[in-house]
């Protein structure tokens, strides 16, 4: 399908919406690959502000954009894997360091 086509079928959702104000609204969601979300962050930057959520804390190990259209949420997503680069590290707090050491003082 094309991006044209897509979005005739898109006004024909938004005639359909406002043809049956008791239908339930639902929310965007897309799940792409790497090249599919690059593609969407460059896109929806032309549109101004994008929320990138990479967190650890992000929707089930997803890379996600945000951007509203109106009032409508739209959500990109992608494996995080596809995105970012794991990357494990230590945090030694000084506080820490100096329990360890006085333990260590105490033998």
């Amino acid at each position: 399908m094309t991006n044209q086509e897509f979005a005739n079928g898109l006004r024909l959702i938004a005639d359909f919406y406002e043809a049956q104000p008791e239908m339930p609204q639902f929310s965007i969601y897309t799940f792409t690959d790497r090249l599919g979300f690059l593609n969407a962050l460059k896109a929806l930057k032309t549109r101004g502000m994008v929320t990138k959520d990479l967190s650890d804390q992000s929707f089930n190990g997803y890379a996600v954009l945000k951007q509203p259209f109106g009032e409508i949420p739209f959500q990109v997503n992608a494996q995080k894997s596809d995105i970012c680069e794991r990357i494990v590290t230590y945090k030694c707090p000084d506080s820490l360091l100096e329990e360890v050491m006085n333990a260590e003082e105490g033998n």
